[in-house]
C-alpha cells in the first residue's frame, strides 16, 4: 500500500518532539512548535490564481489551522482535510469559501463516523463476536473509499467504486458489503444528515447497473442442495450462505 497519504501513525504521533511539520499526505501537517505544542494544519496551493511574468499560472500557497491535537484526533483532522480538498476539487478556496459552506461541511459526520457509531449501537444485540468483526472489517477495509465523504454527499458512483472491484471475484463478500453500506446510509437519512434515495438500494438501482450472470452461473453450478430453490434446511452453513446471496442477487 502506497505512503502518500495517511502516512502518520498515532505512536508516531505521540512520540513526535522536534520542532518542525510532519506530513500525513494529502495535505495534512502535523506542525510542532518550538515549545512542544502540536496543532494540525492543512497547506494546499489556491486555486485562485495569478499570471507570472513568463505567462504561466501561479497559485498562492495558503495554510489553515485545523486545532490542537489535544481536541483534533488523527482521524477527525483527517475527516477535515478530506473536506477541505473537496471544497478544493470544486474550484474553490477553503478559506474564502462561504461560512456556511465550511459549516455544512463540519456539522454532517463522514460515512465512516457514522458507520463506526451505527456499529456501536447495534453490536449490543450481537452475540457472535464474528459478525461484529465482519462488520467493522467492511466497513473499515471495503468501504474505506467512502470513510471521509460527509454522508450527505455520497451518491451511485461513489458506492459502484466500492463493489464493482469486488463483485465478480468476491460476490459474497460484495453483496454483504452493499447491504451493509445501505444500512449504514439509511441511519444516516433517519439521522437528518442525508435525504433523498439510497443510493446503495438493489432493486431498481444497482440491480440495473452489476452483472448477474457470472455470479448466478457460479452459484447455480454449486447449490446442488437447492432443488427448486427451495430453503436448505439441513446441509450446512455454507449451503445456507449460498442460498441467501441467490436469493439477494436474483431479485429484481
Amino acid at each position: 500500500m502506497g505512503r502518500g497519504i495517511n502516512r502518520l501513525t498515532a505512536r508516531e504521533i505521540d512520540a513526535a518532539s522536534t520542532p518542525r511539520r510532519y506530513a500525513d499526505g494529502g495535505g495534512l501537517y502535523l506542525n510542532i512548535a518550538k515549545g512542544g505544542t502540536k496543532t494540525w494544519m492543512y497547506i494546499y496551493r489556491s486555486p485562485t490564481y495569478r499570471i507570472d511574468c513568463n505567462g504561466k499560472q501561479v497559485g498562492k500557497t495558503r495554510e489553515m489551522g485545523l486545532g490542537s491535537i489535544a481536541t483534533i484526533k488523527l482521524a477527525a483532522a483527517r475527516d477535515r482535510a478530506q473536506q477541505l480538498r473537496q471544497i478544493l476539487a470544486a474550484g474553490r478556496d477553503p478559506l474564502d469559501a462561504p461560512a456556511q459552506e465550511i459549516e455544512k461541511q463540519e456539522r454532517v459526520p463522514t460515512f465512516g463516523a457514522l458507520a463506526d457509531e451505527l456499529i456501536a449501537s447495534l453490536e449490543v444485540g450481537w452475540r457472535n463476536p464474528k459478525h461484529r468483526a465482519q462488520w467493522k472489517m467492511t466497513m473499515q477495509f471495503y468501504a474505506a473509499p467512502l470513510r471521509a465523504l460527509p454522508a450527505s454527499d455520497i451518491n451511485t458512483d461513489d458506492v459502484l467504486s466500492v463493489l464493482r472491484p469486488i463483485w465478480q471475484s468476491k460476490p459474497e463478500t460484495a453483496s454483504r458489503v452493499r447491504g451493509r453500506i445501505e444500512k449504514v446510509l439509511d441511519y444516516a437519512k433517519a439521522r437528518k444528515f442525508r435525504q433523498g434515495e439510497n443510493p446503495a438500494a438493489w432493486r431498481g438501482n444497482l440491480a440495473l447497473m452489476l452483472p448477474k450472470l457470472k455470479t448466478l452461473t457460479r452459484v447455480d453450478t454449486t447449490l446442488q442442495c437447492l432443488p427448486n430453490k427451495s430453503p436448505p434446511s439441513s446441509k450446512g452453513s455454507e449451503c445456507r450462505a449460498q442460498y441467501r446471496h441467490l436469493r439477494l442477487n436474483s431479485s429484481s
